[in-house]
């Protein structure tokens, strides 16, 4: 008699089925794999497979940190997914920008130019060069047996000072195009000049702090590599609460 076809020989028949149809699909796809490998090893680009253990991880923006708690956040704004932005200068513009390097305003000019924008903030910071803190004037004056001024105490503390009150003016404009521009191009370029700006104005901070506390107090001079010894509140002082 025939042997009759129970219901587990028909599933364990389906199952090998569909097992060596998945080993073929494999094999397939491996072939595949090896002869792609090997178009493209032969036309100079090897393309290997994602290894998830090698993902490029996202970095995210650390625009974050710059704010200010209590204070109201800034909209986010959309990401220009540009890393370089490559632009032309005109001929007209080289001239003038060649002229403006090569020769000096008269400061009756540049004070014209700085008095054009005037930031109002809506905190409760303001555009200041640092002060000189009066300890650090007193020490001065006992180790150099003077009776100067705070501006004429020191001829490299004068000389730096001067240039960053110049420096200070450039932020003004900048600061006009980031809050009222309205194409993102334009804002993105000027948050850019502004971080520029705040690097080259902090140089200059660190100058001056480094040249004072050399004179009167040079054990302290390490403390200035320490960020969080300055409160971003005391910026009217060069050292507020550190001396």
């Amino acid at each position: 008699m025939p042997r009759s076809t129970s219901a587990s020989d028909t599933v364990s028949d389906s199952n090998s089925d569909s097992e060596e149809s998945i080993d073929k699909s494999s094999r397939k796809r491996e072939k595949f794999s090896r002869k792609r490998a090997m178009e493209d090893q032969e036309e100079g680009e090897l393309h290997l497979p994602a290894d998830p253990q090698h993902e490029v991880e996202d970095v995210p923006d650390n625009d974050g940190q710059d704010e200010i708690p209590g204070e109201p956040k800034e909209p986010k704004r959309p990401k220009l997914d540009l890393d370089v932005t490559e632009f032309r200068v005109s001929s007209t513009s080289s001239k003038k920008i060649r002229k403006w390097i090569s020769k000096s305003f008269a400061k009756s000019k540049a004070k014209k130019l700085r008095e054009r924008f005037q930031p109002k903030f809506s905190s409760s910071f303001e555009l200041l060069n640092p002060e000189m803190d009066d300890s650090v004037y007193r020490r001065l004056k006992e180790l150099k047996n003077l009776v100067a001024t705070k501006e004429k105490i020191d001829n490299k503390e004068s000389e730096m000072r001067a240039m960053q009150f110049k420096i200070l003016d450039i932020v003004r404009p900048m600061l006009f195009i980031w809050e009222t521009a309205q194409e993102e191009t334009a804002r993105d370029a000027a948050k850019v000049a502004i971080k520029q700006w705040a690097h080259a104005f902090f140089a200059c901070t660190d100058f001056r702090r480094n040249n004072l506390l050399k004179q009167t107090n040079p054990s302290f001079v390490v403390m200035l590599k320490r960020e969080k010894n300055f409160d971003e509140k005391e910026f009217e002082m060069l050292f507020g609460d550190l001396i």
